[in-house]
């Protein structure tokens, strides 16, 4: 089992480290970072390719992918729809002096 990155534009510390980005960064329905998300989907992406590759040479063996992306950002992008109705959950997460992650649209 090989894990791909998670969406690294919406992990907290990586908000918080460039919260001095210019707003055109930030994706306007999540509030993530954009190029860091990017840069999550390129990674992933010659993941799997190398994964083809290791697979073709090993046909014997099981390799298998799993997919963090994809996941983390439907949880992202519609967060009551998987229970997350309050506004506390961006306190949890981030911190009260830093709201950008709280701008997800459900």
């Amino acid at each position: 089992m090989v894990s791909g990155m998670v969406p690294a534009g919406c992990v907290p510390p990586f908000l918080v480290l460039f919260d001095g980005a210019d707003p055109a960064s930030y994706d306007p329905r999540t509030g993530c970072l954009k190029e860091m998300n990017e840069l999550s989907i390129h990674h992933n992406t010659l993941l799997q390719e190398s994964l083809g590759k290791i697979r073709a040479r090993h046909p014997d063996v099981e390799v298998a992918y799993a997919d963090f992306f994809g996941p983390v950002m439907a949880m992202v992008e519609s967060p009551g729809k998987y229970g997350q109705y309050s506004p506390q959950l961006c306190t949890v997460c981030v911190g009260v002096w830093f709201d950008r992650a709280c701008l997800v649209n459900d």
